[in-house]
């Protein structure tokens, strides 16, 4: 059974959230270059196909295996940190997300059941990636090896 993962709080580009630039993602430095099809085999434990990509306003996107799988966003945005600090701030401060060391200029994690997130930022790229293994087993290591891996990209 899919998993929803509507369940964990990902980055908006609705009326709420702050305006993003245009981005012309190119080739080189999109979402599924980031974060490989392979990448996502060896957290998942099995392939779950190329990356779908979805580029918006501000937002690449690329999604590999559906509701149980791995999802990338990321955004460029000359104020990166910043927001990345308004969107983190109530969770930081609610205990829903922690703190996680050695990932960009700064990250955050949070999971609610067997899926995980892993925030971070570094320059001007803010990543959010998602993690909902077909099995039990915890997303969270596998999410946070993920992350560690894409900011060693940027």
């Amino acid at each position: 059974m899919p998993r929803n993962r509507a369940q964990i709080p990902t980055v908006s580009t609705g009326p709420s959230a702050p305006a993003l630039p245009v981005t012309k993602w190119k080739v080189s430095t999109g979402p599924c270059v980031l974060l490989t099809e392979a990448d996502a085999t060896a957290a998942l434990g099995a392939d779950p196909g190329p990356g779908r990509t979805n580029a918006k306003a501000g937002l690449g996107q690329c999604d590999y295996g559906g509701d149980d799988g791995v999802l990338i966003q990321v955004i460029r945005h000359s104020e990166g940190k910043a927001l990345f600090n308004q969107l983190n701030a109530k969770g930081l401060a609610d205990g829903s997300m922690t703190a996680v060391d050695g990932i960009g200029d700064a990250a955050v994690s949070s999971s609610v059941g067997v899926s995980a997130m892993v925030q971070f930022v570094k320059g001007t790229y803010f990543v959010t990636i998602l993690l909902t293994p077909t099995g039990d087993a915890p997303a969270l290591p596998p999410a946070t090896d993920l992350a560690r891996t894409v900011a060693a990209r940027i």
